[in-house]
Protein backbone atom coordinates (compact mmCIF):
# COMPACT_ATOMS: atom_id res chain seq x y z
CA UNK A 1 0.00 0.00 0.00
CA UNK A 2 1.36 3.37 -0.99
CA UNK A 3 1.06 5.94 1.76
CA UNK A 4 1.55 9.56 0.90
CA UNK A 5 4.09 11.37 3.05
CA UNK A 6 5.33 14.90 2.58
CA UNK A 7 8.80 16.15 3.34
CA UNK A 8 9.16 19.82 4.23
CA UNK A 9 12.60 21.42 4.14
CA UNK A 10 13.65 24.99 4.84
CA UNK A 11 16.20 25.53 7.57
CA UNK A 12 15.13 22.16 8.99
CA UNK A 13 13.19 19.08 8.02
CA UNK A 14 9.76 17.64 8.73
CA UNK A 15 7.87 14.62 7.50
CA UNK A 16 4.06 14.78 7.49
CA UNK A 17 1.46 12.07 6.98
CA UNK A 18 -1.69 13.76 5.63
CA UNK A 19 -3.79 10.68 6.49
CA UNK A 20 -2.69 9.86 9.99
CA UNK A 21 -4.67 8.14 12.74
CA UNK A 22 -8.37 8.96 12.64
CA UNK A 23 -7.81 10.87 9.39
CA UNK A 24 -5.88 13.63 11.13
CA UNK A 25 -2.69 15.17 9.75
CA UNK A 26 0.21 13.54 11.59
CA UNK A 27 3.69 14.91 12.19
CA UNK A 28 6.05 11.97 11.72
CA UNK A 29 9.16 13.95 12.74
CA UNK A 30 10.70 17.38 12.67
CA UNK A 31 14.30 18.45 13.10
CA UNK A 32 15.55 22.01 13.31
CA UNK A 33 12.14 23.67 13.00
CA UNK A 34 10.75 25.77 15.83
CA UNK A 35 7.50 24.62 17.43
CA UNK A 36 5.53 27.67 16.27
CA UNK A 37 6.66 27.01 12.70
CA UNK A 38 5.72 23.32 12.97
CA UNK A 39 2.22 24.30 14.13
CA UNK A 40 1.91 26.73 11.22
CA UNK A 41 3.11 24.09 8.73
CA UNK A 42 0.69 21.49 10.12
CA UNK A 43 -2.21 23.94 9.82
CA UNK A 44 -1.20 24.68 6.22
CA UNK A 45 -1.04 20.97 5.35
CA UNK A 46 -4.46 20.47 6.96
CA UNK A 47 -5.98 23.38 5.02
CA UNK A 48 -4.46 22.29 1.70
CA UNK A 49 -4.42 18.53 2.25
CA UNK A 50 -6.46 17.70 -0.87
CA UNK A 51 -4.20 19.84 -3.08
CA UNK A 52 -1.12 18.09 -1.67
CA UNK A 53 -2.68 14.64 -2.12
CA UNK A 54 -3.61 15.38 -5.74
CA UNK A 55 -0.06 16.54 -6.43
CA UNK A 56 1.35 13.43 -4.71
CA UNK A 57 -0.87 11.19 -6.84
CA UNK A 58 0.21 12.96 -10.05
CA UNK A 59 3.82 12.12 -9.19
CA UNK A 60 3.47 8.67 -7.55
CA UNK A 61 0.18 7.29 -8.81
CA UNK A 62 -3.03 6.56 -6.96
CA UNK A 63 -3.05 5.69 -3.27
CA UNK A 64 -4.86 2.69 -1.86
Amino acid sequence: MRRPMFHITDGGQAKVNPRGPDGAVELVYSVGIQRADVRRLMAEVYDRREDFLLAWERIHGPTD
